[in-house]
This record gives structure tokens, C-alpha cells and sequence, in this order.
């Protein structure tokens, strides 16, 4: 058994498949499912994405995110990150269908600033400028 990242649509019990192959048939494509990008249509929505084949997935991996595949040539495939950046991947690279979970994670409201503390952030320091304000020196 294998731990996956969770597609937004995928329900226990769903059956996922992952393959270096070319998949039965496109329409039975499901979100969870891994398949090289040669092998998926122009439009789809990724994520886990690797960057070099048999590396291992390394982008698009945090909560609600997706990669758009925009453009395939010969040898790589174009995805559309969510930074607007497009991005050339080679086409052996295996990518996951569908969109990460969690898609509400960056709507949480944080509330007080000592839970920020709890999620082990430290507090934003001022920078000099802004320090200075109230001793400034007068010539």
C-alpha cells in the first residue's frame, strides 16, 4: 500500500490506478490516477507532477492546487503552474489527474496571532525603517 496525495473528488474506497503505460481509455480517466503526460490530452487538470521520469513528484503538491497541461511537442509537455508561469516538462514525467484537496486551506482564519506561534511561524520583525520612527535623529 502506497500513500498518495488526496484528489479533491476521491472517496474511500474509489480504486486508483498509476501506470508508466498508456491508460485503457481516456474517458475512463478518474482524479487520483497517474499516467505520463504523453499519454494525457491537452487541457488537463494535474497535479503531483515529477520533473524528471522516475524522480519522483516535486511540483504542484500543496493544498488545492493544480497544474494545467497547456502544449506538447516531441519531447516535452507545457503545464501552466499556479503561479501563471508555464513550465516545460518532459513528457515521460508522471503527473496525477485532478486537483489537491483541501481547496478551503488558504480561506482559514488564522484569529490571533498566537496560533500563528502554534503552527511554528515566528513573528514578522520590522524591518530598520520602520523601527526607527520614534527616535529618528533631528539636525
Amino acid at each position: 500500500m502506497k500513500i498518495i496525495l488526496a484528489p479533491h473528488e476521491l472517496k474511500v474506497g474509489d480504486v486508483v490506478t498509476a501506470s508508466r503505460g498508456k491508460p485503457e481509455s481516456i474517458a475512463r480517466l478518474r482524479p487520483g490516477d497517474a499516467y505520463p503526460l504523453q499519454h494525457l490530452p491537452i487541457g488537463t487538470l494535474v497535479h503531483n507532477v515529477e520533473l524528471r521520469p522516475g524522480q519522483g513528484a516535486q511540483i504542484v503538491r500543496a493544498a488545492g492546487t493544480c497544474a494545467q497541461l497547456v502544449h506538447k511537442t516531441e519531447t516535452f509537455a507545457r503545464l501552466r503552474l499556479p503561479s501563471k508561469k508555464e513550465k516545460d516538462v518532459p513528457l515521460g514525467c508522471l503527473a496525477s489527474l485532478g486537483r489537491v484537496s483541501n481547496i478551503d486551506h488558504k480561506n482559514r482564519v488564522i484569529g490571533k496571532a498566537g496560533r500563528n506561534r502554534w503552527l511554528n511561524r515566528r513573528p514578522k520583525g520590522q524591518t530598520g525603517l520602520d523601527r526607527t520612527h520614534w527616535k529618528k535623529k533631528r539636525v
